[in-house]
């Protein structure tokens, strides 16, 4: 109990650390995208100052998505409860990644448990979880492999029932001195600049504050399995 209050602690300082950081960064790169895409916009594509102004564009958008996550790890309270339908909810995010998916040769298979009985959530913000969770599966997959998603009604330990949310993939793995630290904030297995380590953070922030719980298993070369569970609403 007393590490958990720590790690609550803590969590609740890197917040407001975020928040800070992106308000203080938003302004400034604000002004440095306008007027990169200002001067590109009046510079001819044969101009040799275009190149090094497209990376100067290119990098503040990565900046600002930066930012984005930042605010996102600091928001805790801007939550919409509500019955939400899980299954109905993973149908509407799926269309959001299978071109990607398709591109990088991953299939995306399905089994729902039918009639599954509705949680109380934020359909956005479980939408944001997963997301989340299927663009890393398929960045752990740049030569292809599948990813499967399975929805069904649990009732661990005999207390109460819960819905459960399992994401599969036959990606690289993740190493086992590194899964304890992937849900600890900025960290991540990603080459650098292609991830802000604050996805999986955020992820489990609002799994939580679902009162629910976020678990993961990996074997490194065989694929990894995170496991959703969402007490389903007694009202």
């Amino acid at each position: 109990a007393q590490l958990q209050l720590l790690q609550s602690a803590k969590l609740a300082t890197l917040g407001e650390l975020a928040a800070f950081i992106a308000h203080e960064i938003n302004n400034p790169l604000t002004s440095v995208l306008g007027y990169a895409s200002l001067i590109l916009s009046e510079v001819d594509a044969t101009d040799p100052r275009r190149a090094d102004l497209e990376v100067i564009e290119k990098e503040a958008l990565r900046a600002r998505a930066i930012v984005r996550d930042l605010l996102g790890y600091a928001r805790q309270a801007d939550s919409f409860m509500g019955p939400t339908y899980i299954n109905v909810a993973l149908e509407a995010v799926l269309p959001l990644v299978r071109q990607r998916a398709d591109g990088q040769h991953v299939q995306i298979s399905t089994r729902f448990e039918p009639d599954l009985p509705a949680i109380m959530g934020d359909n956005n913000q479980l939408k944001q979880i997963f997301i989340n969770l299927l663009n890393n599966a398929i960045d752990a997959m740049p030569d292809g492999g599948l990813i499967e998603i399975q929805t069904r009604t649990v009732s661990p330990n005999g207390a109460g029932s819960q819905v459960e949310i399992a994401f599969q993939d036959t990606g690289v793995g993740i190493q086992p001195e590194q899964l304890p630290k992937i849900f600890d904030p900025f960290f991540t297995t990603k080459k650098a600049g292609q991830g802000t380590g604050l996805g999986l953070p955020i992820s489990k922030r609002i799994v939580e504050r679902h009162g629910g719980s976020i678990n993961v298993r990996s074997t490194p070369g065989q694929g990894t399995r995170f496991t959703i569970n969402l007490p389903v609403t007694t009202s």
